[in-house]
């Protein structure tokens, strides 16, 4: 008896421990983005658009793509930000790309796609549907 009650008591430890971790590792991963970066996530919502973060040189960097009317990929825009919501880039069109740009792609770190809009979201979910 005294052996199930130290089974169950050690059990009963490690759920809350386990629970304790969980919401500790919860509370740390959840990201608050900058007010000019918020702002551009209501009011591109209704489009087809999302936001991936990049690092350089220890410094994020927001990419922000919005697709153009479709059957026109040269319409579409990408526009890197710097954490401050300063333009650093601003990509799209038929051109090659500049110098800067290279340098950019070649020395950032793609983070992925922190963000999407709910239209982007549906196109991206319907894509990955199973017949």
């Amino acid at each position: 008896m005294k052996r199930i009650i130290t089974l169950l008591s050690a059990a009963m430890l490690c759920l809350v421990l386990m629970t304790a971790c969980k919401s500790t590792q919860q509370a740390t991963t959840s990201v608050t983005y900058p007010e000019w970066l918020q702002l551009q996530m209501k009011v591109l919502n209704d489009r087809h658009s999302e936001i991936t973060l990049f690092e350089l040189d220890g410094a994020p960097y927001y990419a922000v793509f919005v697709k153009g009317p479709d059957k026109s990929f040269d319409m579409n825009r990408t526009t890197i930000y710097d954490t401050n919501g300063n333009v650093y880039l601003t990509l799209g069109g038929p051109r090659r790309p500049n110098e800067k740009e290279l340098n950019f792609f070649q020395n950032a770190d793609n983070k992925g796609v922190i963000w999407m809009s709910d239209i982007a979201r549906e196109k991206s979910n319907s894509l990955h549907v199973m017949p």
